[in-house]
């Protein structure tokens, strides 16, 4: 079996009971609210979460995406969802969801100064043990991740961390939202580079780890042919993959992108084994062109790990690759909207589905 698909296939025994039920007769599609980010966060935590049932919740501040963008690995390894809040003070809707779900320990991604003291010592207060997971860097966050819940992974997904100069600012979280649910599902974790140089921090996690293969997610134009020709240049002889009788396997890189966003998210599913709807055991889809797009794609991780295939939609209008994905229409596969996707883009998938909308 394909080690992509031997880990796809723990997750989904791991967490399938997490996904939302639908029973014979009723709706297959599923509409989420929006609202603030803390509340689109919310709804993905009850929709995939039972009341008690998370040992584990990771929790990142709502104005800012840096330090949650490798999140989603960690929620599916952990299967735990990922909660936003006010970082000055806990917010109460999340304090809320917390009492629900009812965890033993509360990760917060990132330092002080993304999520501050008070609200550790808030979360804390509710009898919750509280942990860190924090670089100098939305770079060194994501290696700290790496460090701490895969120490023996062998093969990394590699993203971009910024977006261009004067570009368009989602370019600096879709291709890591994909990323991140691609990761949740292979258990393998997200680290980040510059767009044209591979970044020193996770060059330096790699030549020190156990990793010997990494997938670059997204075209040339997220992450260059350059730092692909640095990362195959990684030496790994040090790694205990040879020695003077048995040479060392050399560091494997590949590429899965699209012309599009939206082709990249089917490109993914297509390695995850969904050349078609009917291949997943549920599709979500995800607004990913506004600027609080992130809030959704990021807290996306556990249903990812389960199972689900992620797609994107601009507006109201679906990506060429994704209506082929949907197509043809199979009436038996759960279609989930997150928050902010328009009513539109969520009706269109769902007759493609012939899904009860």
């Amino acid at each position: 079996m394909h080690r992509r698909m031997r880990f796809l296939a723990t997750a989904t025994v791991a967490t399938a009971l997490l996904a939302p039920a639908s029973p014979a007769g009723a709706e297959t599609t599923t509409r989420l609210p929006g609202g603030t980010n803390v509340q689109v966060s919310i709804a993905f935590s009850q929709a995939t979460f039972a009341d008690g049932s998370a040992p584990t919740v990771l929790l990142a501040r709502d104005d800012d995406f840096a330090d949650a963008l490798t999140s989603s690995s960690a929620q599916g390894v952990l299967d735990a969802p990922l909660l936003l809040t006010n970082r000055e003070a806990l917010s109460p809707e999340t304090m809320l969801e917390l009492q629900r779900l009812d965890p033993e320990t509360v990760g917060i991604m990132g330092g002080p100064e993304a999520v501050t003291p008070a609200v550790e010592a808030a979360v804390a207060g509710m009898g919750i043990t509280v942990e860190r997971y924090a670089g100098a860097t939305r770079v060194e966050t994501a290696v700290e991740v790496a460090r701490r819940f895969f120490p023996d992974a062998t093969s990394a997904v590699i993203a971009r961390a910024f977006a261009p100069e004067g570009g368009d600012p989602t370019q600096a979280f879709a291709d890591p939202i994909l990323a991140g649910a691609y990761s949740a599902a292979t258990n393998m974790p997200v680290l980040l580079t510059m767009m044209d140089d591979l970044t020193p921090a996770t060059a330096s996690y790699i030549t020190g780890s156990l990793i010997e293969s990494a997938t670059i997610v997204g075209g040339p134009l997220a992450v260059s042919d350059a730092v692909q020709a640095d990362l195959a240049a990684i030496d790994v002889s040090d790694l205990g993959l040879g020695d003077e009788e048995t040479p060392a396997v050399p560091f494997q890189v590949t590429r899965i992108a699209g012309e599009t966003r939206g082709g990249t998210a089917t490109a993914l599913a297509a390695d995850l084994g969904y050349p078609t709807a009917g291949a997943a055991s549920r599709v979500i889809l995800l607004e990913s062109f506004t600027p609080d797009a992130w809030a959704a794609g990021l807290t996306v991780g556990a249903q990812a790990g389960s199972g689900a295939a992620l797609f994107l939609s601009y507006g109201a209008s679906l990506f060429g690759e994704t209506t082929a994905f949907l197509e043809p229409a199979t009436g038996s596969t759960p279609l989930i909207c997150g928050p902010r996707v328009d009513p539109a883009a969520c009706d269109t998938a769902a007759a493609l589905l012939d899904n009860d909308a």
